[in-house]
């Protein structure tokens, strides 16, 4: 069973999201909305990044909690779009450490959080 995040903080909709995630056969909108909390979720200040990739042909969300070490072997997390972890990767030899990818597939697309100015 694969792992959803879970944001229990609810603060309100970041509109700069809406252009992150393309839309899906499924409800798009539905599966925009847990990027929305966990944006919404962030303590001013967070180190936290949250970018918008591609992978493997799908749109996908790569997060770096601040709350994990540098080098510790899993401070990278790739999501699909509904919030399900594809997988958790990092340390020194940048190596998967929890579920399966490719980490060489992984595209960057934009940083949505921290937002940057324009």
């Amino acid at each position: 069973m694969k792992a959803r995040i879970q944001i229990f903080s609810t603060i309100g909709c970041a509109a700069f999201i809406m252009t992150i995630v393309s839309c899906t056969k499924t409800s798009g909108r539905q599966d925009q909305s847990w990027i929305d909390r966990l944006v919404a979720s962030q303590r001013w200040g967070s180190h936290t990044v949250i970018e918008a990739v591609e992978y493997k042909g799908q749109t996908a969300v790569h997060v770096l909690p601040e709350d994990r070490p540098a080098d510790g072997g899993n401070e990278h997390i790739l999501y699909d779009q509904r919030g399900n972890v594809i997988c958790e990767f990092g340390g020194i030899v940048g190596r998967v450490t929890k579920g399966s990818c490719e980490i060489s597939k992984i595209n960057y697309l934009k940083t949505v959080f921290p937002k940057k100015p324009s």
